[in-house]
């Protein structure tokens, strides 16, 4: 891997953190177009795994001192925002004359959103990525070749596909069980098939032309709703697609048709200048969500468009403008 940016690889993780919102937005209980919306953003949080295995599976770099680095500064930013959430918590109750909370409610509001609990739940998937970026280090240490990543990532799929038939078997989400930041399997799974993308980009070039490619990845795609709606009767969320054979064959044409497309200097110019406030979406959008919500229900397809394009610009907007302040900036970057 050199310095340089990789454009398309950008593109797909721009696209990740689009859908992330879109996930949290279109409600797939609401409406037909809605529950169509909602499946096709399933792709967001394999994307984002599969975008960070393309990168450090294809290191030889990888050290547990810089394991500890990422670490440190993901946990940093999670105990930042709790903070500030925090001191909100303590402000309000003071004005409002209601009972203090003590500092103990602070930690628990750390360690809680790194498991999907409390206001900043989304951040499971800092406490993920942090056990990932172990494994990749331990990869690394292993100096696996190519074709013994490609065993391990087969043997990922089929624990994870064993997994959905078992909860196609037994009649609900076998996942449940399992809180959503210690998902490993899957997360592993993704983040291997990350790392193999390249040669599998290879690999489909020789055998399909773009065109092909194209086309199987609609009809894909456009499979995965229906699919999605057919397995809602064990559980309506996307997150129990993650482990099924047609999400997992959709990201594979998805991801590698983005890789295959000449991304013009326009849409380049236009996705470096977005790139840098990606995370800052990702954090900040649920709290302009939680604050639309009062305003705006998500109980209709117009309503879920509209809380969608303004949690979307009202994201970017204060990242932008996060990021220009010297101190601040750190809140929204890893």
């Amino acid at each position: 891997m050199t310095g340089k940016r990789n454009t398309n690889l950008d593109v797909n993780r721009l696209m990740a953190c689009i859908a992330v919102v879109g996930l949290h937005t279109f409600k797939c209980n609401i409406s037909a177009a809605n529950s169509v919306i909602y499946y096709l953003c399933g792709f967001a949080i394999p994307f984002f795994f599969m975008s960070s295995g393309y990168i450090l599976l294809n290191r030889s770099n990888l050290t547990f001192q810089y394991f500890s680095k990422k670490a440190v500064q993901i946990l940093g930013v999670v105990a930042a925002w709790n903070v500030l959430l925090y001191i909100c918590k303590v402000l309000y109750k003071f004005v409002s004359h209601q009972d203090g909370i003590g500092i103990s409610e602070l930690f628990f509001m750390i360690g809680g959103s790194l498991i999907q609990r409390d206001t900043m739940s989304h951040f499971w998937y800092m406490g993920s990525l942090i056990i990932v970026y172990f494994f990749a280090c331990v990869l690394s240490r292993c100096n696996l070749q190519e074709k013994h990543k490609m065993v391990l990532w087969i043997c990922l799929a089929v624990i994870c596909l064993g997994i959905q038939s078992a909860s196609l078997i037994i009649g609900y989400s076998v996942q449940e069980k399992v809180i959503q930041t210690l998902r490993l399997w899957t997360y592993f799974q993704y983040f291997v098939l990350g790392g193999l993308m390249p040669a599998f980009i290879i690999w489909i070039s020789n055998k399909i032309s773009l065109c092909w490619h194209t086309v199987l990845a609609i009809l894909i795609g456009a499979l995965i709703p229906v699919y999605g709606l057919f397995n809602s009767r064990l559980n309506p969320h996307a997150e129990y697609l993650y482990d099924d054979i047609i999400l997992m064959i959709g990201v594979i044409l998805f991801f590698s048709l983005v890789m295959r497309i000449k991304v013009s200097e326009k849409a380049t110019c236009l996705v470096q200048k977005l790139m840098p406030y990606t995370m800052g979406v990702y954090i900040i959008h649920i709290l302009v969500i939680k604050l639309l919500v009062h305003f705006i229900p998500l109980n209709t397809f117009m309503s879920s468009c509209v809380v969608f394009i303004i949690t979307l610009s009202v994201s970017f907007a204060a990242s932008f403008c996060i990021s220009k302040v010297p101190v601040l900036c750190r809140l929204i970057k890893l």
